[in-house]
């Protein structure tokens, strides 16, 4: 018994926690023994900020081999019990809606997650490794504010320099995209001469009859965590692109510009909108579809021919219009089928306006500044980023293409992009 309580006197406990506030429960051990516990709140109230599991891995920071787990499968993931580790270096990350069996750090860094596995209500999540010292005969605190009150036998060892100091951030590995807005213009631009624009042709009275909206060329495997940095990407080197349903695809898979290797159908990336949109006296109309889609990272960052895919963002419909014929005072009504208006979602030049707060941005985390250095001065692409949210408004002034990519570069015009608070990049395209 005196080995035993000698032996348990020599042990260190530890303490994590993510998104701490002032005022909460700490966890004390009773006895001092090497443990990890683990206190995080979820990032708000909505569905997909919900953390439902949370595991925290510890490896040995000098062989990388995994050391211990600890974990919350509860539903609420807010504390994660004490378990116990050893002192010494660690290298700390924590997983959200998402486990893995890897044995090393290195192996860690490499495993996957699908697409198709990911919930609305259960995003995969990582933070960044950190490196930290176990002090033993202490509890150690990691992703508490400085001025947040130790217990006796307690010290904090959150990082003090950097961009992710006193809390544990957690990222997700989706991208969010949402269709805002479709806009239809009060005249179209005739696009109909081999999907190229030949002469400004505009028809008038245009109504549009919205059948579908969906995602096609999605990156369909992520990386559980994207690296031992802040923020880095978490694309595999081996890729796989979804599309939304076998007919979308085969309208993609003929286009002219590209012609990507997709792999399956996937469901959850096929939205249920459909509206009848008709501009009357010149005016144009709106509608908010709302709709919203989870993608993983895509480096397709420019129109250029590549064996990656974009993501593309499709309306699909029919659309109508007035045109004058030849010796006929009259207009005439013309009907075309199977139509399609698409967004290259992230393939396009980006601005920055008025954003203060980048938290949980990523890239964009230490402001502007950042950014700009970053991505240039608005000549390059952002691309699909991990953790960002693309809020997505078309105007519609064209009558559409016959396939998804139409006439690549030139069916986009007047595009810009806005990075605002919580991740969020504006897009107002309009399709000509």
């Amino acid at each position: 018994m005196k080995l035993r309580s000698l032996l348990f006197g020599m042990m260190a406990a530890v303490a994590f926690t993510a998104c701490s506030d002032k005022g909460e429960d700490i966890p004390v051990v009773e006895e001092a023994k090497t443990m990890l516990g683990v206190k995080t709140e979820n990032l708000s109230t909505r569905a997909d900020d919900a953390i439902n599991t949370l595991t925290v891995y510890v490896f040995n920071a000098e062989t990388g081999v995994l050391e211990a787990t600890g974990d919350d499968n509860s539903k609420t993931a807010t504390i994660v019990e004490p378990f116990e580790v050893t002192e010494g270096r660690k290298k700390v990350i924590v997983l959200a809606n998402a486990t893995s069996n890897a044995t090393t750090l290195a192996n860690f860094l490499l495993d996957t997650k699908l697409l198709a596995t990911e919930g609305v209500e259960n995003l995969s999540m990582n933070s960044r490794v950190y490196n930290v010292s176990i002090t033993k005969n202490v509890i150690n605190y990691l992703g508490y504010a400085e001025d947040v009150a130790m217990p006796t036998n307690g010290i904090n060892i959150t990082p003090t320099e950097g961009d992710y100091t006193n809390e544990i951030k957690m990222f997700r590995n989706t991208a969010k995209i949402v269709l805002g807005g479709i806009k239809l213009g009060s005249k179209l631009l005739d696009t109909e001469e081999d999907d190229v624009v030949t002469e400004k042709a505009y028809y008038s009275n245009p109504k549009l009859t919205i059948t579908g909206v969906y995602i096609l060329g999605a990156q369909g495997t992520t990386l559980l965590a994207g690296g031992e940095g802040e923020w880095t990407p978490a694309l595999p080197v081996a890729k796989t692109f979804y599309h939304a349903t076998d007919d979308a695809y085969a309208a993609y898979a003929t286009d002219k510009y590209i012609k990507p290797e997709l792999s399956t159908e996937l469901s959850a990336l096929v939205g249920s909108y459909t509206a009848t949109m008709e501009s009357k006296d010149g005016k144009q109309v709106e509608v908010e579809p709302g709709t919203t889609f989870y993608v993983y990272e895509n480096e397709a960052d420019t129109f250029s021919t590549n064996a990656i895919p974009h993501t593309l963002l499709v309306i699909a419909g029919d659309i109508e219009y007035d045109m004058v014929v030849d010796g006929q005072d009259d207009p005439k009504r013309i009907t075309l089928e199977n139509r399609f208006w698409s967004v290259p979602v992230g393939a396009v030049p980006y601005t920055i306006k008025e954003s203060k707060d980048y938290s949980y941005i990523g890239e964009f985390a230490q402001g502007q500044d950042r950014a700009t250095e970053i991505y240039g001065d608005g000549s390059k692409y952002i691309g699909i980023k991990r953790n960002l949210q693309y809020n997505v408004v078309a105007t519609i002034n064209s009558v559409g293409y016959t396939t998804p990519y139409g006439g690549g570069d030139k069916t986009m015009l007047g595009v810009q992009v806005r990075v605002v608070p919580w991740g969020e990049v504006d897009f107002d395209f309009e399709i000509n």
